[in-house]
């Protein structure tokens, strides 16, 4: 679900309150969702910058607070879409 919002935000009208909805228990997710997430929210700012700045800095601010040790792709992650914006 959380890819398929990212995929197409420009067609979802609330993407970023959807997406936001699962920010709420980010640090208990597993990595494969934090990543997802991470990648949805990044793609819906690319496509709707006004809207969603804080939604983005949201997230990398969560992205940066995991056990970074766990999840070395995810923090490598969040640098690269850290760079690009």
């Amino acid at each position: 679900m959380i890819w398929i919002i990212g995929e197409y935000a420009e067609r979802i009208d609330n993407a970023d309150e959807l997406l936001e909805s699962f920010l709420e228990g980010f640090a208990d997710e597993n990595s494969q969702v934090q990543l997802q997430l991470l990648t949805a929210i990044v793609k819906l700012f690319l496509k709707r910058p006004a809207d969603t700045q804080e939604l983005v800095q949201q997230v990398l601010s969560l992205a940066t607070q995991v056990n970074l040790s766990d999840v070395d792709h995810l923090h490598y992650s969040r640098e690269v879409h850290y760079s690009i914006l």
